[in-house]
């Protein structure tokens, strides 16, 4: 649950700060969040309710469902940080459009 809440802070940070690089790093940390609950097991239902309707945290979401699930929790936690980098990488890119 401490992800649902991280991608709704995720909603509101993102269209107030000023800094760039920090919201990049919120979402990139609440996409690690996403695919740890996901990794855990918690239903998409629960996730895309939390995604606070906002087109970009919905995709977090889905592209995350769309990950294996994996056994080893360290193998899991990898798959959680590569693909904080891979949304981290897409914000960067959001932010030259």
């Amino acid at each position: 649950m401490r992800s649902l809440l991280f991608v709704l802070v995720l909603g509101v940070t993102s269209s107030v700060s000023a800094d760039w690089r920090e919201d990049c790093q919120l979402m990139s940390g609440g996409a690690q969040d996403v695919m740890r609950a996901r990794q855990l097991g918690v239903p998409i239902a629960s996730m895309m309710d939390g995604a606070s309707s906002d087109p970009f945290f919905e995709n977090i979401v889905i592209k995350a469902y769309e990950a294996q699930k994996l056994n080893s929790k360290a193998a899991q936690e990898q798959l959680a940080v590569e693909f904080g980098n891979e949304i981290y990488l897409l914000c960067l890119k959001r932010q030259r459009q």
